[in-house]
């Protein structure tokens, strides 16, 4: 007889995107160093780290709505121009953001109607007359009434008008969301409306996600991969369960404490870390060096390399590592 089905090995993921070398800088003030990053179809890959961080940087980047001091972008094996303005239709059609806040990317003096239904022409090919019909399923899909076509944005909630940002980044079908603090904005029970309308999109699409949060609850309930950004270094990644469960670098030690204690935000917990002294071009060490508990001598005098502490579990620490 035929081997069982679940007893044969998963077939791999495509890669969605692929970030490699990723580095910018402001004013010469380097704001993400080499950034190296996967992420598969189907996939929810979380990014978490303090303001400033580099989150949201490494996000207008893979979008093509900057382009990087230096390395590239693939999307589903195929290197894609820095720019957007510059990627192919289908590129372009294959990406898609949905930000923090809707008021972005909604039009206040338009339709919701003729919102969704300009995606639906310029990104997905619809002819004008089957407009009217896929604007219905889509306002459907996020749970939103029909006659949401007529009204205009400012005569919704906010959470209406998210799941609308949500509906205007799929009506193109892309293959790639990211998805940036897309419910901070939110109170707790619009938050999980939200989730669970992405995560229900995401099983019937096979869509990516890079999912942006300063709220690790939200990272673990959604992502399938954790990274930690560190000053634009990504210090740790793994799944959710082996960052949840550790060892961690000591600063995902810090923002796992701070998600831990009732009304304690990740600005405080960095306080109480200590100062984040700024670095000199000179600086070869450790960037977390001046607040870690852990930190000697040799923290200060090399960067430490990024090692598997277990399978897909990688560490950047010269004492959690190795």
């Amino acid at each position: 007889p035929p081997p069982a089905t679940d007893s044969l090995p998963a077939r791999p993921r495509e890669i969605a995107v692929s970030c490699r070398g990723i580095k910018q800088s402001f004013g010469g003030q380097p704001v993400l160093h080499g950034i190296d990053l996967d992420i598969a179809s189907g996939e929810t890959f979380g990014l978490i780290g303090e303001s400033g961080s580099g989150k949201s940087t490494l996000a207008r980047i893979v979008t093509g709505l900057q382009p990087p001091t230096a390395g590239t972008v693939e999307l589903f094996g195929r290197t894609v121009a820095p720019l957007v303005e510059r990627r192919q239709p289908a590129e372009r059609r294959d990406v898609q953001m949905v930000f923090q806040s809707p008021d972005r990317t909604l039009n206040p003096r338009q339709r919701i109607g003729r919102i969704l239904g300009r995606p639906l022409r310029r990104l997905a090919g619809l002819p004008r007359r089957a407009v009217p019909q896929r604007v219905g399923d889509l306002l459907a899909s996020v749970r939103l009434a029909r006659a949401t076509a007529e009204q205009k944005p400012g005569t919704l909630s906010g959470g209406q008008r998210q799941r609308t940002a949500i509906a205007r980044a799929f009506a193109g079908l892309p293959r790639l969301v990211v998805l940036d603090e897309p419910t901070s904005a939110l109170d707790v029970s619009v938050q999980a409306t939200v989730l669970n309308l992405l995560n229900d999109l995401q099983k019937t699409k096979d869509t990516a996600y890079l999912f942006i949060s300063h709220d690790l609850r939200v990272v673990r309930y959604m992502a399938d991969r954790i990274g930690v950004l560190y000053r634009g270094r990504l210090v740790e990644t793994g799944s959710s369960d082996q960052i949840f469960a550790g060892p961690n670098h000591p600063y995902t030690q810090m923002l796992l404490a701070a998600s831990s204690n009732e009304g304690r935000t990740m600005a405080e917990a960095a306080i109480e870390a200590g100062p984040d002294a700024a670095l000199d071009a000179s600086f070869a060490g450790c960037a977390f060096a001046g607040r870690c508990p852990l930190a000697e001598d040799a923290c200060r005098k090399a960067e430490p390399v990024a090692r598997e502490v277990e399978a897909g579990h990688v560490i950047a620490c010269w004492k959690r590592a190795g």
